[in-house]
């Protein structure tokens, strides 16, 4: 198949649309999260609890739109294998760009679903300290905060993995 500027586009806008799609959605799960402090009189111990809300639904949503983005981008690209690509600088970027946009990209899965799933952050260490967190939803909004960083670090690296890939190509 020809690769011609017209589809490079096509696919940045398709990719550009699903990454911003996960932000936004990271941003609103953000917005919208609820915890509460439980504690443990039995170990003295606490942890803040957190059902399953609309912000695990749209944590996870976020992760698929992310999923959706960074499947475009490796189809497009054949995964960065089985193609001749001129050696040059732009292969080297290329390569570098796709470490980079896979690493981000995991990071956001990791954090983002596990900030979606239910269940409990322990607080054991902090309690025999004597410090108890302030707010447990701060904690749950940060996880959404860093996934969605982690969101654009993967938009970042992929869009310039796609552009850099698109100019090694011998035939461009």
């Amino acid at each position: 198949m020809e690769k011609t500027l017209a589809s490079l586009l096509f696919f940045l806008s398709l990719i550009i649309l699903a990454e911003v799609t996960s932000y936004a959605v990271a941003y609103m799960a953000q917005k919208r999260s609820f915890a509460t402090l439980v504690h443990n009189s039995e170990t003295n111990s606490a942890y803040c609890a957190y059902a399953y809300d609309e912000a695990s639904l749209l944590g996870i949503f976020s992760s698929i739109s992310l999923t959706c983005a960074q499947m475009i981008v490796m189809v497009e690209t054949s995964c960065f294998v089985g193609r001749n690509l001129s050696p040059s600088c732009s292969k080297a970027w290329a390569f570098a760009f796709f470490i980079a946009s896979w690493v981000a990209f995991f990071a956001a899965e990791g954090i983002l679903l596990t900030a979606s799933a239910t269940g409990a952050f322990p607080f054991d260490y902090m309690s025999m300290l004597g410090y108890m967190p302030d707010c447990c939803e701060d904690m749950r909004k940060q996880m959404f905060k860093d996934g969605a960083i982690c969101i654009v670090f993967s938009s970042i690296a992929s869009e310039l993995f796609l552009m850099a890939y698109w100019i090694a190509q011998p035939n461009v």
